[in-house]
């Protein structure tokens, strides 16, 4: 296991799952409120 690699790819996961987070929460807003 390389002692750089795991921050790494740590990094890359913590970014992607805030940025599907954020687009999620804009999508939502975008989207006129249903009321299922």
């Amino acid at each position: 296991l390389l002692a750089n690699g795991k921050p790494k790819r740590l990094a890359i996961a913590a970014l992607m799952r805030k940025i599907i987070t954020i687009a999620n929460a804009r999508i939502r807003d975008a989207l006129p409120p249903h009321n299922n």
